[in-house]
């Protein structure tokens, strides 16, 4: 067992994901890679999805192998993934059916009818980001359109890492980093534009009180424990975005430094 620090990573792309160990002998870090594996979407009847479930096991396993590494010493757990996609949760903290996968085609025409409500340029001065078919405004414009039965049983909203946060503790955030992948949230009031998701007829009730990478998600929960051996592990809220986690680790001293990110 290592007597360095050791730190746990979850980093999910679009095509694939791993689980990696940091290990910090107090002036430097390395990495090693425990586990890898294919993020591979679904097509069912309802349309494309993310078979979640598969990605949670390949997650369980990677926890475990570092049990079986490292002992029972990591110190935490980190979750990144892509942006835009997200679970939806009845009040009892079940599941109402699979993730859409962002390029299911039930948003097709969908942003014409969000301009419809709100001018093109009322939204982007609200949020500042860029404007893509797939974004969790229009995915979820297009749950109100299509009147998908989930949406009103739905208590809760979660975004991938804050899923997968959930199921491992059993504690539900939102986190900033990936709810500005949303084109929902404000950087100016740094908190939701609440007044922007009741001009378009979304559940504001699902969008909840917003956390910083850095706060503590919790502990893992017992039946989490008993499935990795990690019993001493907490889930930390990093920047859930990939793409803000990766921007935080540009080595470099600059106070504007240039970075390219290219993703999936």
């Amino acid at each position: 067992m290592s007597q360095n620090k050791i730190y746990l990573a979850v980093d999910l792309g679009a095509g694939s994901g791993r689980v990696l160990a940091g290990e910090f002998d107090g002036t430097r870090i390395e990495l090693h890679e425990l586990n890898r594996f294919d993020n591979t979407p679904v097509q069912l009847p309802s349309g494309w999805h993310w078979n979640i479930a598969a990605l949670y096991q390949n997650i369980l396993a990677g926890l475990k192998k570092a049990a079986e590494t490292y002992g029972d010493s990591a110190i935490s757990i980190g979750i990144d993934t892509w942006g835009v996609d997200y679970g939806l949760f009845d009040k009892d903290g079940r599941m109402l059916g699979l993730p859409y996968q962002y390029r299911d085609n039930r948003t097709d025409g969908i942003m014409d009818a969000a301009f419809a409500k709100v001018p093109k340029e009322e939204i982007y001065d609200a949020t500042g980001v860029q404007f893509m078919f797939f974004n969790s405004i229009f995915q979820l414009l297009a749950d109100v359109e299509t009147k998908n039965p989930a949406l009103n049983l739905a208590d809760d909203l979660l975004f991938m890492p804050d899923l997968l946060g959930y199921w491992l503790t059993g504690n539900k955030t939102q986190e900033r980093s990936i709810a500005s992948t949303t084109q929902l949230y404000n950087p100016k009031l740094k908190d939701w534009d609440y007044a922007l998701i009741e001009q378009l007829g979304l559940p504001k009730k699902l969008f909840k009180t917003i956390s910083d990478p850095g706060d503590t998600l919790g502990a893992l929960s017992a039946d989490v424990i008993s499935a990795t051996g990690l019993s001493r592990t907490k889930v930390i809220t990093v920047a859930g975005h990939d793409t803000a986690s990766a921007v935080a680790a540009v080595p470099s001293q600059a106070k504007t430094p240039a970075f390219l990110s290219s993703g999936t």
